[in-house]
């Protein structure tokens, strides 16, 4: 089961609001790049020789720069968002394997910010945090860090119950939630558990959780699933 909104959207629309604002803050910039494409537009069409060679290349050049610029959000902050989304996407299809005693909801708002992944089953219940890195991960005592990345296990711990309470204010059972790091990128230990937060290796998601003992009643999943429904589709 899925949730009504598709893994990755909360990240993908922060990444299009970005680049709008930076096309907003380099607006003249492009429009003379853009200028430059239809010069070299021209003369490629009026021009011969060397002179309509070079403009096509030009214009080729051009054209593959602005197509990467867009698509990187022209600017390598805005980056960041969609490379996050691209790890949801991904955590979702792993999540899509789990056998059919599991439940998962993706992208579920609260506020200001987002639960990537709420998972639901025989062993309890999972908020996952999707984590896209292009360095070494290690787990301390204070998170998760990578190169100068840091995410703090107090924000996972701090979802969890957040989770938790919205599931007992929706008339769910009282259920423990734990709160789960899906890291893509290298993490020396496949699954490490450190105050209260689970941190997986990404491919090995599936395996860690069902492997996980059992500690909830097929009444308990009913009633929690039916209280995500209601979070995911308020008025339900």
């Amino acid at each position: 089961m899925f949730s009504r909104n598709p893994a990755g959207q909360s990240s993908l629309r922060k990444f299009r609001q970005e680049r709008r604002a930076e096309m907003r803050a380099s607006w003249r910039g492009l429009v003379f790049f853009m200028g430059l494409l239809i010069v070299c537009a021209y003369f490629v069409i009026r021009g011969s020789g060397a002179v309509q060679t070079f403009a096509a290349f030009a214009l080729g050049a051009g054209l593959t720069a602005l197509l990467f610029g867009w698509m990187l959000g022209f600017n390598a902050r805005t980056l960041r968002w969609a490379w996050g989304a691209a790890g949801e996407l991904w955590t979702a299809d792993e999540l899509a394997k789990l056998n059919s005693d599991w439940r998962f909801y993706h992208d579920i708002p609260d506020g200001s910010g987002n639960w990537d992944h709420v998972a639901v089953g025989p062993p309890g219940v999972f908020t996952i945090d999707s984590k896209s890195l292009s360095e070494r991960a290690t787990v301390d005592d204070e998170g998760l860090r990578a190169g100068r990345l840091r995410f703090g296990g107090s924000a996972t711990r701090s979802s969890a119950v957040r989770m938790k309470e919205l599931i007992e204010l929706h008339g769910g059972p009282a259920v423990w939630v734990q709160g789960v790091v899906a890291v893509w990128g290298q993490l020396p230990e496949p699954v490490v558990e450190r105050d209260k937060v689970l941190y997986v290796s990404a491919p090995r998601l599936v395996e860690t959780l069902e492997n996980l003992p059992p500690r909830l009643t097929d009444a308990q999943r009913l009633g929690v699933n039916e209280a995500l429904q209601k979070i995911t589709r308020p008025g339900v």
